[in-house]
């Protein structure tokens, strides 16, 4: 079960070594402030950012950001999108 929690403004978010953290929103803006993330929508849609890199994704459904080492990243909703961007905790299910 994933406990769902709604952002409106930008925040950091800490993550350690091979730490997942899923992602569910349109228009999601993702930023790298230190470190290096993976970051795939599950159909093909994968991309790398590093220190000082970002990207808009445009996926509809989960995408799942994953640290090669520990990193802070910035996740941030354009305000028309704000209302259907959640952030999830990773579980073991989404995992496997």
């Amino acid at each position: 079960m994933f406990s769902l929690f709604r952002f409106k403004r930008p925040r950091p978010i800490q993550m350690s070594a091979n730490q997942v953290l899923p992602v569910r929103g349109r228009h999601i803006e993702i930023t790298c402030l230190t470190g290096a993330v993976w970051i795939t929508d599950g159909v093909g849609g994968e991309r790398i950012i590093r220190m000082g890199q970002g990207t808009t994704l445009k996926s509809r459904g989960r995408v799942c950001v994953q640290a090669f080492a520990p990193s802070v990243v910035r996740i941030q909703a354009p305000a028309a999108a704000s209302a259907h961007t959640e952030l999830q905790p990773a579980t073991a299910a989404f995992i496997r």
